[in-house]
């Protein structure tokens, strides 16, 4: 029970931090506090949701792009077609980056 206890004050302090940064400016949260590495913790797990939207968005603009290009192009045969369609939509970026490196590349 204990260590629920610190776990709460921790996280507590940490709010209050935030609250802090929120209100006042940088340089005099970080110069009263002395936590430096709550804000560049902040900042980090800010880039990374950044990153994985824009990995996201990038993933599936790619997989719109080998889906319009399986559709459009001319396979020898039509069962090619129908597998790679759905290769590419059921494995969404990786059945598209299959198709991009074994198709559309070649």
């Amino acid at each position: 029970m204990g260590n629920i206890i610190n776990f709460i004050g921790i996280a507590e302090k940490g709010i209050a931090i935030v609250k802090e940064i929120l209100t006042k400016s940088t340089a005099e949260t970080i110069s009263q506090t002395g936590n430096f590495n709550i804000l560049i913790a902040i900042m980090l797990i800010l880039a990374g949701i950044l990153l994985v939207f824009g990995i996201g968005i990038f993933g599936t603009i790619f997989w719109i792009w080998m889906l319009v290009d399986c559709l459009r192009r001319k396979f020898k045969k039509s069962d090619d077609k129908v597998m790679w369609m759905i290769v590419i939509f059921f494995l969404h970026f990786i059945g598209a980056g299959i198709y991009y490196f074994l198709i559309k590349k070649t």
